[in-house]
């Protein structure tokens, strides 16, 4: 999906391929029960999705939507009851990032810094493996 966004050179649907990219990722989580690595692609695409961010200069709006775009991932997450403890992880994480974004009013600098604070927590998921 990464490489498919590259090619269409998308910008204002950014935030929907990440949501598919992340969405896909759970999948294939599921599919091959994925356990220690899970955390690990996930980090990976939202990474590779702050890139894309820097490279096409997205605006504000961006930052609002992807927070939106995993918090209904995450109300699909409950809705089937799945069990997998990293989208709760992340959704904490990014929730969290959303809430000092609010707490500080940032603006350009929000993506940076859910890219930060995601940075941080997946050290410390690594941390208490």
């Amino acid at each position: 999906a990464y490489l498919v966004h590259l090619q269409h050179k998308l910008t204002v649907h950014c935030p929907w391929l990440i949501y598919n990219i992340i969405h896909e990722a759970y999948l294939v989580h599921l599919q091959h029960k994925l356990t220690v690595h899970c955390p690990l692609l996930i980090y990976n695409i939202i990474h590779e999705a702050f890139l894309v961010h820097l490279q096409h200069k997205l605006t504000v709006h961006c930052s609002w939507l992807i927070y939106n775009i995993i918090h209904e991932a995450y109300l699909v997450h409950l809705q089937h009851k799945l069990t997998v403890h990293c989208p709760l992880l992340i959704y904490n994480i990014i929730h969290e990032a959303f809430l000092v974004h609010l707490r500080h009013k940032l603006t350009v600098h929000c993506p940076l810094l859910i890219y930060n604070i995601i940075h941080e927590a997946y050290l410390v998921h690594l941390q208490h493996k």
